[in-house]
């Protein structure tokens, strides 16, 4: 298989979300951001109901209930801002012609600086997505737009073959959302 496209910005950013959200970081992170606010201001409404003439007596619990509501997705806007960051490090492989090859003991990534090369043994698993593949490998991961691809359901259909080969699972995950 020998496939050409250009690796985006946006590219990297999925990938990182895709997996930080399916292995449970950011569910974690989501739950422990929202329960910390919500006692942080229980405890304030604790103390602020020490007199009822107090105006924030009625603030602060009220502010404790709507944290649990609100909380969740201004904590994950969050967690994509710090991804968003996050892939900056990786700026010198925005918008590169990459050529993708996947022989019978190699999978070779070549762009206009180098060319890497994987052994096709450390592929771990097979992922798509609605738009995207992704070959994740022991050490990191390859990433294959489908927006780029002109027949899709070839490159799939190699890449279920190719997962039957290595006995290597491939996960269909079509629906995923950040």
């Amino acid at each position: 298989m020998d496939l050409n496209y250009k690796l985006k910005e946006n590219y990297f950013l999925q990938l990182q979300l895709y997996f930080a959200k399916n292995d449970g970081r950011v569910r974690k992170q989501i739950i422990r951001g929202t329960f910390v606010w919500f006692i942080i201001l229980a405890i304030v409404s604790v103390f602020a109901f020490r007199g009822f003439d107090n105006p924030f007596s009625y603030f602060f619990p009220l502010a404790a209930l709507l944290s649990l509501i609100f909380f969740p997705s201004r904590i994950k806007e969050s967690i994509f801002k710090e991804y968003q960051e996050s892939i900056k490090a990786y700026k010198n492989e925005f918008d590169k012609d990459v050529n993708l090859k996947i022989e019978d003991a190699y999978i070779s990534v070549i762009d206009i600086d180098k060319e890497v090369k994987f052994k096709i043994e450390t592929v771990e698993t097979i992922i798509e997505t609605g738009k995207f593949f992704y070959i994740k490998l022991l050490t990191s991961s390859i990433i294959i737009p489908k927006d780029d691809l002109e027949d899709v359901n070839q490159i799939k259909q190699a890449l279920l073959i190719l997962s039957e080969k290595l006995k290597v699972n491939y996960k269909s995950d079509l629906d995923w959302k950040w």
